[in-house]
C-alpha cells in the first residue's frame, strides 16, 4: 500500500514511518510550511495531484489536518489523525465530517486514567 504520512514534525512520527515501511508499504511524507491551514487551495491541488499521481492509498498524520481532508473528499483515499493534542481546535471544522476521516482521541479522566475511544 501507498501511504503518505503529513510531516508534522510531532513526536514519534518517525517510528510511525518505520513501522509502515517494515510492514512493507511505501512511505511518502508530505510537507508544506502552511500545512495547519484550515483552507490553502495550493496544497489542496498538490496534495490531490499527488495522492493520484502515485496512487496514495492512506493518509496518516498527527492531530487533524483540515485541508487533507478537504483536498482528498472526493476521492476513496483513507485518511487517519492521530489526535493527542487536546484540545484539538480543528477537530471543530466542517471537513471532519466527510466520509473518508478516521482519527482517535485520548481522554483523560479526573482521577488520570487512561481512557480510549472505542
Amino acid at each position: 500500500m501507498n501511504i503518505l504520512v503529513i510531516n508534522r514534525n510531532a513526536f514519534g512520527q518517525d517510528d510511525v514511518v518505520e513501522i509502515f515501511k517494515h510492514l512493507g508499504h511505501k512511505v511518502f511524507v508530505y510537507d508544506h510550511k502552511d500545512i495547519t491551514e484550515h483552507r490553502n487551495a495550493e496544497i489542496e491541488k498538490e496534495l490531490l495531484e499527488f495522492v493520484n499521481k502515485e496512487d496514495i492509498s492512506l493518509i496518516f498524520s498527527y492531530n487533524y489536518v483540515p485541508v487533507v481532508s478537504i483536498a482528498i473528499k472526493d476521492t476513496k483515499v483513507k485518511y487517519i489523525s492521530y489526535v493527542y493534542d487536546s484540545p484539538n481546535i480543528a477537530l471543530y471544522t466542517y471537513s471532519i465530517i466527510y466520509g473518508n476521516v478516521f482519527y482517535d482521541c485520548i481522554s483523560v479522566s479526573v482521577a488520570g486514567k487512561y481512557i480510549p475511544f472505542k
